[in-house]
């Protein structure tokens, strides 16, 4: 036997395997990239308008892939099932291996970031930032602590409590 040969030739209906691990693997690299991109939000604070809307491309991108990846497994292992199950029904117990799972729970995880990346896109755009926020609140607050009144009502304003006893 040659090197680099297989015992078992899986035939052409197996390709979708290649798929699936394609998709996976490009799954990983944007997950990877939006990781990247935010730990360059930390170098780099003037582009935070930037880095934001790239993290949240990459990791709804991500989620995208891993579902599409999702489907083809699933419709293909049905294809396959139905491939080596016609007539013969009840044979062998259908479940998918926790690897399936895994992968079901991290596009979750996925989709759930890709929500937080939303939000956290529009709390940038649409809020004052930080350093604003602060600068405002402590002016207020300097001004409130730092309060004189420069002169008195005129007299006809005063009350005046005369108290009989």
């Amino acid at each position: 036997m040659r090197a680099g040969t297989s015992v078992i030739n899986p035939g052409i209906y197996l390709g979708w395997h290649y798929a699936v691990l394609i998709l996976n693997i490009a799954a990983m690299v944007l997950i990877t990239c939006g990781i990247a991109v935010a730990a360059l939000q930390y170098r780099r604070q003037d582009r935070k308008r930037l880095v934001t809307i790239l993290f949240t491309g990459f990791i709804s991108m991500a989620a995208i892939v891993l579902g599409v990846s999702l489907m083809v497994f699933v419709i293909n292992a049905e294809m396959l099932e139905s491939k080596f199950l016609i007539g013969v029904r009840n044979t062998f117990q259908k479940y998918y291996g926790y690897s399936f799972y895994l992968s079901c729970f991290a596009c979750l995880l996925l989709v759930f970031s890709a929500f937080g990346a939303i939000l956290v896109t529009a709390f940038t755009f649409f809020l004052r930032s930080p350093p604003e926020v602060v600068a405002s609140q402590l002016s207020s607050t300097v001004q409130d602590y730092n309060y004189q009144p420069t002169k008195l009502p005129p007299e006809d304003l005063r009350i005046v409590v005369n108290r009989k006893t």
